[in-house]
């Protein structure tokens, strides 16, 4: 890829992905053929607000693991919610059950962001790396 086009994708994508990665995510995008460089650039990324957001209104129910693709997290939280919810008559069980869901939610609203650099940092360089590969599978 081109020093414009690798320096307009690092733009773009750099405050969402884990800055311990941003070197990495440079040397894929260097190795990456200028022909990829649409299609990456229209790939869809979690943005940090909108998932904190959904992570502060609607994390007690998940929405937020679901909403960055982290289906098993969150069919477990919310589960974990449901659980806590109809058992909440059961003296000890329904009180332990809804203090552990509680905490998952707040400690998912301070770390969730990070989450979803991750992931998003997964998926990009995934499609540099699938592209690279049929690239050189066609040469």
């Amino acid at each position: 890829m081109t020093p414009n086009r690798i320096a307009v994708a690092l733009e773009k994508y750099e405050k969402q992905i884990p800055k311990d990665n941003v070197s990495y995510f440079q040397n894929y995008l260097k190795e990456a053929s200028d022909d990829c460089m649409d299609e990456f650039m229209s790939l869809s990324i979690k943005g940090k607000t909108k998932t904190l957001l959904f992570s502060i209104f609607l994390g007690g129910i998940a929405v937020d693991r679901f909403y960055i693709g982290d289906k098993g997290n969150g069919i477990a939280k919310l589960i974990l919610r449901l659980l806590a919810t109809f058992l909440s008559n059961v003296a000890v069980l329904g009180e332990i059950l809804s203090f552990a869901s509680t905490i998952w939610y707040i400690v998912d609203i301070f770390t969730i962001y990070r989450v979803a650099k991750k992931i998003n940092y997964e998926k990009l360089t995934s499609y540099l790396i699938r592209h690279k590969e049929v690239t050189e599978a066609t040469e």
